[in-house]
């Protein structure tokens, strides 16, 4: 039979973009070393879905969040993760769609075996992370 996915708890909003986000178990799982866990997300076009479009300030905040997630998809198809390098890791993306009207959607590979955490603390999480960030950003100079 063809695989399923289950999800493993609640969608969740992303602060910043309001994307749903919601993780999911593919059923049966895979054989290694593809990984049974995926996130998918969905980013609507919050310019079509303004209840008062003439509010300047609202129109403002909707197109900062559709361009964040048109840049989101733009880079995400632009660089596969190999062409970032060994020391810079992002998750594979195993489909991505930019429709006008429906909005951005992306199957990635889940890091939750990373044990990602929302807040880092001071330490050697923290250098691993700033030491990741500079990875990031010197791999585009």
């Amino acid at each position: 039979s063809p695989p399923s996915f289950t999800p493993t708890g609640t969608a969740a909003d992303t602060a910043f973009s309001g994307s749903a986000v919601l993780e999911l178990r593919l059923e049966p799982p895979p054989a290694p070393p593809n990984k049974p866990l995926v996130v998918l997300k969905h980013s609507v076009v919050r310019t079509r879905n303004l209840e008062d479009p003439s509010d300047k300030s609202k129109l403002k905040a909707a197109q900062k969040v559709d361009s964040s997630s048109v840049n989101e998809y733009a880079f995400l198809t632009a660089y596969p993760t190999s062409a970032l390098g060994p020391r810079i890791r992002i998750p594979e993306t195993l489909y991505a769609r930019n429709d006008p009207n429906d909005g951005v959607t992306l199957l990635m590979e889940s890091f939750s075996t990373h044990s990602q955490i929302p807040v880092i603390p001071l330490g050697v999480q923290l250098t691993s992370a700033l030491r990741w960030l500079a990875y990031f950003h010197a791999s585009f100079l």
